[in-house]
Formats: structure tokens, sequence, C-alpha cells
């Protein structure tokens, strides 16, 4: 490991031998984003990744702040989500910079859970919106029989 490289946090994205495990050569143009740089366009899907879970996890937060304010909404999100209300936080902040898988998964998870509830109710609502409209066109038969 050379200079600064063994300090910074495994979770940081940051690694020394990033061109070796990622197939490129060890010559790296002196600048980021040179085309053809595939380091580059693995950190930018890496950093759709952590937008689209610190998106997710605000969606969680937002849901509840107007029922219980948001220091309280940090909470109940990070006990539903298994996580650390701090960290919770830090997606409300857009200050995540490494999403772990299982952070991943339980993010996902907790959506897919939640479109399931959504359906469901959503087909709850369809049938009684299409009773309702049936009971309406019975009495307008009915009232047409009666002129």
């Amino acid at each position: 490991m050379s200079g600064i490289s063994r300090f910074l946090p495994k979770r940081a994205g940051i690694s020394p031998d990033l061109p070796a495990r990622a197939g490129v050569s060890g010559n790296l143009p002196t600048h980021a984003g040179a085309p053809g740089d595939r380091g580059e366009r693995h950190r930018m899907c890496a950093d759709a990744m952590c937008n689209e879970f610190q998106d997710l996890v605000n969606a969680e937060v937002a849901a509840r702040r107007d029922r219980l304010g948001l220091r309280a909404a940090f909470a109940e999100g990070a006990r539903t989500l298994g996580f650390t209300a701090r960290r919770v936080r830090a997606c409300w902040h857009h200050e995540v910079r490494a999403v772990t898988l299982l952070e991943w998964q339980a993010v996902r998870d907790l959506g897919a859970r939640r479109l399931a509830q959504e359906e469901r109710r959503l087909q709850r609502e369809d049938a009684l919106i299409r009773q309702r409209l049936e009971a309406i066109r019975q009495r307008q038969a009915a009232l047409r029989d009666l002129l």
C-alpha cells in the first residue's frame, strides 16, 4: 500500500489497486474521465447507485416527516431499514459516498414491500370504485324504468 491509501476507510469507495481490479493497464491517464477509462465509468456507476440509494431512503423519511417531524422520521426510518439515524441523516443531506450491498438490498426490499402494499391498496380502492359505479348504473336504470 502506498502513502495515504492505508488510512482510507474501505467503505470510502477508494481503492489503491483499482487498475488491477478494473482490468485497466497500469498506465492510467493523467486526468480523470478520459475516454475509455474503466475506472471512471465504475465511479460514475457507483455515484448513480449512491444517488438512487439516497433518494430511496429520503422517500422513506419524507413519507414520515409530516406525521412525526424530521428528527423522529430519521429515527423511525433507521429502525425500519436497520440503519443508524446518523446514516439516514447522511442520506437526507446527500453525504453518502459508498453503499454496501446489504444496505442496498435492505432499501430495495423495503421499496418492493411498499410497492406491493400500495398495489394492494389501489386494487381494493379500484374494487370499491367499481362497486359504486355499478350501484349508480343500477339506480339510473331503475329511474329510467320509472319514467
